[in-house]
């Protein structure tokens, strides 16, 4: 499953706390599983971190998947369907939708924007 860029800040906001709190418990409860960083969230996770070592220290137990041509065409489809709607995503979000589709896999996040996508299943944390 792919974790949002709220997820991620969550996440690191409890760690930074050493605290446990929703971001937490829900990796507690689905160890075992396939947690993937997207390289669009990484880059909005470090966009307010400190710096690139900071982020990498953070991210380091995590996989991070690429962009592909298939995953740019994944979200362009996403793109067409939400403006035929009137309810685009943002930009950033619209990339996170398209690694999830894409890819088959949820997408871990708080944002019920996400439920506009067709074919995305998004598990609240």
């Amino acid at each position: 499953m792919f974790l949002d860029t709220n997820f991620l800040i969550d996440l690191e906001e409890e760690t930074g706390a050493a605290c446990v709190g929703p971001a937490r418990r829900f990796l507690n409860t689905h160890r075992g599983e396939l947690v993937v960083v997207s390289v669009i969230a990484l880059g909005e996770l470090a966009a307010g971190m400190e710096d690139s070592e900071a982020v990498r220290t953070f991210l380091r137990g995590f996989r991070v998947a690429t962009l592909k041509p298939e995953i740019a065409l994944a979200a362009a489809a996403i793109d067409r369907e939400l403006q035929a709607t009137g309810a685009r995503l943002g930009e950033n979000d619209n990339w996170l939708a398209g690694f999830a589709r894409y890819y088959g896999t949820p997408l871990v996040s708080n944002d019920e924007a996400f439920d506009r996508v067709r074919g995305l299943r998004r598990v609240a944390y």
